[in-house]
């Protein structure tokens, strides 16, 4: 979670709150990590109610991909890259 803001105003907090959470996915193929991606977000964005929490779509503010050394290997050879993506989602909700 980046952040939880809890909006308020003189009466109290908003009953409709903004969260934003990011998610990172790895993968040793790029086109493994891209469909991973895909399906990330798909089973995300649509409007949910989880327990009481009631969700509508969430919005998909940014999206990075890139490389990651693969750190687990001898630090003297950097040499497996892993494929990298990451997403930025907003999800406003009830409290």
């Amino acid at each position: 979670i980046i952040s939880d803001a809890r909006p308020q105003h003189y009466k109290g907090f908003q009953s409709l709150r903004p969260t934003i959470v990011q998610a990172d996915i790895w993968a040793e193929r790029a086109d493994t990590c891209a469909a991973c991606r895909d399906r990330l977000i798909a089973f995300l964005v649509p409007a949910a109610v989880v327990g009481s929490v009631q969700f509508q779509r969430a919005d998909v503010t940014g999206v990075r991909s890139g490389t990651d050394f693969d750190r687990t290997a001898d630090p003297s050879s950097y040499r497996d890259a892993l494929a990298r993506a990451s997403i930025d989602f907003l999800f406003l909700h009830n409290a």
